[in-house]
C-alpha cells in the first residue's frame, strides 16, 4: 500500500482542494494511508479551511502541519470563507504543528517507504532537507529523506520550453530559492509533473449540488454550476494521483530523464536530458479526457 504525504499551497488555485479530496477518497477506501498534510503557504484562513474540508471529506484525523512565515507565499483566498463557515476543528493556524516538525516525525516513524506529494511551493521541504538532528531522529534532514522516503512528485516547473516558467516555482525569489535547493539537494528521485500537463485536463466540470468541492470551484472560478461545462485546469489531482500509482508507466505517462536546472532568482526552468539520470519530468501518453475522467471518478466516489 502507498504511503503519502501532500504538501500544499491550498490557497493559490483550487485545484489543491480538488487533490485532497480525490487523496481523502483513496485514504478512505483503504488503497492508500494518506500520513499527513503540510501547508507550504500560509495566510491566516488556511488551516481552519483546510480543517473545514477535511472534515467534509472524512479525514479529519490526519495529522497537519504548516509552515510557520504566515504571509509570505500568498496573500488572500478566494474560497476559504464558506468552507470555514461550514465548521472546522481548527479556529487558527497556530493550532496545527510546525511543518519540518511533522515532517520529521512522520518519516522518522515510517514502518515502510513514503512519497512526498508536492503540489505547491517548496519551502517547506527545502527546510526539511535542512534540518538537523533532534529528538524525533540523529538524522539530519536529507539523510531522513534518503531513507524514508521513495521519491517527491512535484507539480512544478514547465518543461515544454526553453527558460520554462511557473507560478509554484517562480512566484518570488523565495519560491525559486527554495525549487532550486530541493532540486539540487534532494537525495531521491524527484518526477516533475509540469504546467503543461494538467492545464488543458479540466476535471470538476460537473459536480453534484450537495458535493464538498462545488463551493469552492464556485468560489474560485467565479462560476454558478448550471449545467454548462465549468471545470478546473488539473494540475494537482493529476500529481496527487500519480504519486498514489507510484509509477510513470502505469499512471499514464512517459518519463524524460535527467536533470532539472532551476534560477534561484528568477525560479526559470530549464532540464539537462541524461537517460542515466535520477530525475525525469513526464509526458502525457493519452488524451486529456483519459486523465480528467480518472479525477472526476475519485473525487465522486466515496469509501
Amino acid at each position: 500500500m502507498r504511503h503519502i504525504i501532500l504538501d500544499t499551497d491550498f490557497c493559490s488555485d483550487c485545484d489543491d482542494a480538488v487533490a485532497i479530496r480525490l487523496l481523502a477518497n483513496l485514504h478512505l477506501r483503504g488503497e492508500i494511508v494518506l500520513e499527513g498534510i503540510i501547508l507550504d503557504s500560509v495566510i491566516a484562513s488556511s488551516a481552519p479551511a483546510l480543517g473545514a474540508l477535511m472534515r467534509l471529506c472524512g479525514i479529519e484525523d490526519v495529522p497537519v502541519g504548516a509552515d510557520r512565515n504566515e504571509g509570505a507565499y500568498d496573500t488572500e483566498s478566494r474560497y476559504h470563507k464558506r468552507l470555514i463557515a461550514r465548521g472546522t476543528p481548527f479556529a487558527a493556524n497556530a493550532q496545527v504543528r510546525d511543518g519540518v516538525s511533522l515532517y520529521r516525525e512522520i518519516l522518522a516513524n515510517a514502518g515502510e517507504k513514503i512519497s512526498i506529494a508536492g503540489v505547491g511551493f517548496e519551502n517547506v521541504l527545502a527546510d526539511l532537507l535542512k534540518s538537523p538532528p533532534d529528538a524525533v531522529s540523529p538524522l539530519d534532514g536529507k539523510a531522513l529523506v534518503k531513507e524514508n522516503v521513495d521519491a517527491l512528485w512535484l507539480m512544478a516547473g514547465r518543461w515544454d520550453a526553453a527558460d520554462g516558467w511557473e507560478f509554484n516555482v517562480a512566484h518570488n525569489g523565495a519560491t525559486a530559492a527554495a525549487a532550486a535547493y530541493v532540486a539540487d539537494h534532494c537525495p531521491v528521485p524527484i518526477i516533475y509533473s509540469g504546467w503543461e500537463i494538467g492545464h488543458p485536463v479540466i476535471s470538476c466540470a460537473r459536480l453534484p449540488k450537495e458535493h464538498p468541492l462545488r463551493e469552492v470551484m464556485e468560489d474560485y472560478c467565479g462560476v454558478r454550476y448550471d449545467g454548462s461545462n465549468n471545470g478546473r485546469s488539473s494540475y494537482d489531482p493529476m500529481t496527487a494521483l500519480l504519486a498514489c500509482v507510484g509509477d510513470v508507466g502505469k499512471g499514464g505517462y512517459s518519463a524524460v530523464y535527467g536533470k532539472a536546472v532551476i534560477d534561484p532568482q528568477s525560479g526559470k526552468n530549464r532540464f539537462i536530458r541524461d537517460p542515466e539520470g535520477k530525475d525525469c519530468y513526464v509526458k502525457k501518453r493519452f488524451p486529456d479526457a483519459y486523465y480528467a475522467s480518472m479525477i472526476d471518478e475519485l473525487i465522486l466516489c466515496r469509501a
